[in-house]
């Protein structure tokens, strides 16, 4: 069983080598590339045809010309109309313009350096954002999340003992244990950085920054939620016993044996999810690993009885709030 056991694991660590890999040699959407020329919008009143690019006229440059003076104004007229309505119907990126699917994702700039103040400036968005809800911003998501785990919560006494009584998941527990989970939240972030420094590839490294600043955006929030609300954890419960009230019950430190509320492995793994899926939008394998993974991650902190459904549901979706709304979306 041990030899089984090793050669799964080693098998583990091949596959996330491999993925890691492909990630790596995926270059990230840059939206608006500092590269590349500045978008340009066009002219309110349309230029002569000889400074109009060929493949927007709508008829040969040799026939745009009249030589006859009183045709020249009735054809500019004519032509200024017929241009304008080109220019309304052609596509953003003949004219140069960003497409809206460009315009979105535009993120900070980030760097080593950088890392700490964008650090401190997301904490306070996230602890702040609770006034902002009560202002009436966001108010569908946050009603969304806070209805759906409500509605989790009142099924927990329900649902959860199942997990602490049947033995179905004993290979799957050892294999997603809370060790090897986290393990493999911290090599992401940490093989996206070595990736990029080893191939000079920036883009790549931006990437492995943001999981990194998302992943400890996100558990440092965790952290502090647990040790307030401190509800006590399903393994610390017996099958029979109550799983109704569980709320400021867990005793310890800060660090030790605090609450389980919000699940830890899960907001860590959705954020960086949500981090890979952003960044590699165009590649949508990407996206289908990374959430199937997270995904996977949080329903093994059920099984092993870490955590309650509830606890799992609303780390994934702060875990996608802090990644997708504040890491990447920076200060806009």
């Amino acid at each position: 069983m041990g030899g089984g056991w090793c050669r799964a694991g080693l098998l583990t660590l091949c596959l996330l080598g491999q993925t890691v890999r492909l990630i790596g040699e995926a270059q990230p959407l840059t939206p608006l590339d500092s590269t590349k020329p500045e978008a340009s919008a066009p002219p309110a009143d349309v230029a002569p045809a000889q400074q109009i690019p060929r493949q927007l006229l709508p008829f040969p440059r040799e026939f745009v010309t009249p030589k006859d003076s009183s045709s020249t104004r009735s054809f500019s007229s004519a032509w200024q109309a017929s241009q304008k309505l080109r220019f309304s119907l052609a596509e953003p990126a003949e004219l140069g313009v960003p497409s809206p699917a460009q315009q979105v994702g535009q993120e900070r700039e980030v760097s080593w350096k950088l890392l700490a103040p964008n650090f401190l400036h997301d904490q306070k968005r996230i602890w702040v954002f609770p006034l902002r809800a009560a202002e009436g911003k966001h108010w569908r998501a946050v009603l969304g999340v806070v209805a759906g785990t409500a509605a989790l919560v009142a099924l927990d006494p329900h649902d959860t003992p199942y997990f602490g009584r049947t033995s179905a998941f004993h290979d799957f527990n050892k294999a997603f244990s809370g060790l090897n989970t986290g393990i493999l939240e911290g090599v992401v972030p940490l093989g996206l950085l070595l990736a990029g420094e080893a191939r000079k590839d920036s883009p790549t490294e931006k990437t492995g920054l943001l999981a990194a600043e998302a992943w400890v955006d996100a558990e440092v929030v965790a952290e502090g939620m647990k040790n307030i609300d401190r509800r006590l954890r399903p393994s610390d419960i017996s099958t029979d016993g109550d799983f109704t009230h569980t709320w400021f019950k867990a005793r310890g430190g800060i660090l030790i044996s605090r609450g389980s509320f919000p699940s830890g492995h899960a907001i860590g793994a959705f954020g960086l999810a949500s981090v890979l899926a952003e960044r590699y939008r165009q590649h949508r394998w990407v996206s289908w690993v990374a959430y199937g993974l997270a995904g996977t991650i949080a329903f093994s902190r059920v099984t092993l009885q870490a955590h309650f459904p509830s606890d799992v549901f609303a780390g994934a979706a702060l875990g996608y709030f802090i990644s997708h709304d504040v890491v990447l979306r920076g200060r806009n």
